[in-house]
């Protein structure tokens, strides 16, 4: 079945139906997981946590004390494993390049990331990440799948 010649508006708005129907309402393809992360600070100091989306845009996760713990909602996209979170007017999609931890008063010396990698290939829907102070700081995941 074909669209009658001239009618590029009929068929930009079928195909624009299409790619509608394959959202969900907060704007993410349905096939993407949701994927919850948690940071667990194991060390005996604090550590500072922050994630970098693409375009130098952060987002702070902030202050992790010893033995304590924050967890990040984001989602896996199905086609390649790409971490996204949706940006809050459900427009666009704000991808996650690294997450970083460091000690709070020295970024710079201290920088570790938080290994993304086993969640970007992985099939789970729930991660957690230990870290401990130093420099960097030394986060890893478990591979759990």
């Amino acid at each position: 079945m074909g669209f009658p010649a001239g009618s590029t508006t009929c068929a930009a708005s079928f195909a624009l139906s299409l790619a509608m129907a394959a959202c969900n309402a907060t704007g993410e393809p349905a096939s993407d997981a949701p994927v919850a992360l948690t940071i667990v600070n194991k060390g005996s100091e604090p550590i500072h946590c922050m994630i970098n989306f693409g375009h130098w845009v952060t987002q702070d996760l902030g202050l992790i004390g010893k033995n304590g713990s924050t967890t990040v909602q984001f989602h896996r996209q199905a086609a390649d494993g790409a971490l996204y979170i949706p940006r809050a007017d459900g427009q666009r999609l704000m991808m996650i390049e690294n997450i970083f931890c460091s000690a709070p008063d020295d970024s710079a010396a201290s920088r570790g990331q938080v290994p993304l990698l086993p969640i970007k290939a992985g099939r789970s829907q729930r991660y957690a990440s230990t870290c401990r102070a130093g420099e960097p700081v030394q986060c890893e995941i478990p591979q759990s799948d």
